[in-house]
């Protein structure tokens, strides 16, 4: 929608799709809050819906 991320995007999604501008800053954070704040060995309890309105 922005004007710099129109020219930001053909670039990126060539290389590395995952490897956003606005992608990094949110995955790096949110992977690091689940094990710190979230430390649960089963992974059904990390999908429920009730986990991910602690998250948020």
């Amino acid at each position: 929608m922005n004007p710099q991320n129109t020219p930001y995007q053909p670039p990126v999604r060539d290389d590395p799709p995952p490897i956003w501008p606005g992608d990094l800053p949110v995955r790096e954070p949110d992977e690091e809050r689940l094990p710190d704040e979230v430390p649960l060995p089963n992974p059904d309890e990390n999908r429920t819906p009730e986990h991910y309105c602690r998250l948020h």
